[in-house]
């Protein structure tokens, strides 16, 4: 029987060093992927397009992803997800002041992390039956005015709008309460004249006008609405999260606001077209509709990116004020400024 000859023992040697070497790639490959791998982050958020804005333009954009992170949206409402944060379930956030306001004052852990958007995104609508009959906030004693449900953003400012015109909203208008976000349900309540009146937001607002459904009695948005129904410039909406997450993920947060940040930049820097081209998708409008809906939002958004200070110290004065809150919140205790900065 014929006997194969020996390998030469220098190739051995060889194979033997490339053998060591892969092996040794895989080890340092797998601890090397693994700290790449983006972190997961769960943002609750509301069907706002003001609020969502800079955070939908960071996932377009790719600057969670520049920093490692992958944004999990959940959109909610804002009670849910107020309930959410409080309960763990999600790791921020996206919802008014108010809201975070009365969580506070609760006992609920809750921080202002992150504020980017400086005007009131809600508008008190009449049918336009009414129009000439309903000229101010103080003509709507005894009539019906459709609102979220309590805690929720824009029956907190409908109320403090309410209060401001000379009415009581506890004793003065019948408040009917929706829990239901969908703009459908909202639009078919002015349709069949179920109210008179009623708190809303984007895209609803639009839908009213443009079907001629309903019009605006106080349109927020418009220059110069907070210092009148306000007393000051206001701070609307912001991300919150909780004590124990700042505790505990103070990094993966400052991560979060920095690709946040990146996107107020674009929103504020970029066209009316480039941005409603971004956003399109996520508004779920096609682009001419989105054009219009960021053409009337985007003076709200702040040149600079940070926690102003005055406006939180306005907001929760109002609030206060009319009763919403039971006790003084000091800003000090309801924002946590090592994130975003802190603006006067």
């Amino acid at each position: 029987m014929k006997q194969e000859k020996s390998a030469n023992p220098a190739s051995w040697k060889k194979r033997l060093a490339a053998c060591i070497t892969a092996v040794a790639g895989l080890v340092l490959l797998i601890p090397l992927e693994a700290s790449a791998q983006a972190q997961k982050v769960k943002i609750g958020t509301v069907p706002a397009y003001e609020l969502n804005g800079p955070v939908w333009a960071a996932v377009r954009k790719g600057y969670f992803r520049d920093e490692g992170v992958d944004p999990q949206l959940i959109y909610l409402g804002g009670p849910r997800t107020r309930d959410a944060l409080a309960s763990g379930d999600i790791d921020v956030a996206l919802i008014t002041v108010p809201v975070g306001a009365i969580a506070r004052q609760s006992g609920l852990p809750f921080k202002l992390i992150g504020l980017w958007y400086n005007a009131e995104s809600f508008a008190v609508m009449i049918r336009s039956d009414l129009v000439g009959k309903i000229k101010k906030i103080s003509d709507l004693k005894g009539m019906r005015v459709i609102t979220p449900q309590a805690g929720a953003a824009a029956w907190a400012v409908g109320m403090a709008v309410l209060q401001k015109g000379g009415l009581d909203y506890r004793s003065d208008v019948k408040v009917i309460h929706i829990t239901d976000y969908a703009p459908p349900v909202w639009i078919n309540l002015f349709e069949r004249k179920e109210a008179e009146a009623g708190v809303v937001w984007q895209p609803i607002q639009n839908v009213l006008v443009n079907r001629g459904i309903a019009q605006p009695l106080v349109d927020l948005r418009k220059p110069g609405a907070s210092v009148e129904w306000f007393g000051g410039e206001v701070a609307s909406m912001a991300m919150f999260t909780t004590e124990k997450q700042i505790s505990e993920k103070k990094d993966v947060l400052a991560k979060v606001l920095k690709a946040t940040h990146k996107g107020h930049d674009f929103i504020t820097s970029a066209s009316d077209e480039l941005v409603a081209e971004l956003l399109a998708p996520d508004m779920k409008l096609d682009e001419e509709n989105a054009l219009k809906v960021v053409s009337s939002i985007r003076s709200g958004y702040g040149k600079e990116f940070g926690i102003s200070a005055s406006r939180l110290e306005n907001d929760l004065k109002v609030y206060r004020g009319i009763g919403i809150l039971k006790r003084d919140i000091p800003v000090s205790e309801f924002a946590d400024f090592q994130f975003a900065g802190r603006l006067p």
